[in-house]
């Protein structure tokens, strides 16, 4: 999977680029059809307070998804866009990947 990190409004995090990275791998891991992913991480200035916003486009195939969140810091935006992923992925339509062994089983089997 090719994964594209923008950061707008803030320098490189290494932590929260990690942080980024590794659950959208644990994501592919369960969703093989997953192709690309645009992350936009953008820190949010208001009179009032700050915000953190997470931005993920995933590129499907035939199609793309899109999640996003605005929480009071990153990792809580990171996680929740996860989420939202999450819970739209099974709606696509599109199957999850099968894990090696149900593979390796299903071609014995005929």
């Amino acid at each position: 999977m090719n994964i594209n990190i923008r950061y707008i409004g803030m320098s490189f995090n290494e932590h929260l680029t990690d942080n980024v990275i590794r659950k959208l791998e644990e994501l592919c891991e369960k969703y093989e059809i997953i192709r690309k992913a645009k992350i936009l991480i953008k820190h949010k200035n208001t009179d009032a307070s700050d915000y953190a916003l997470c931005k993920i486009e995933l590129h499907l195939p035939e199609s793309r998804i899109l999640a996003e969140t605005l929480a009071e810091n990153f990792d809580i935006a990171v996680e929740k866009t996860i989420r939202k992923l999450k819970i739209k992925l099974p709606n696509t339509g599109l199957s999850k990947s099968t894990s090696k062994n149900q593979s390796k089983f299903r071609e014995s089997a005929i």
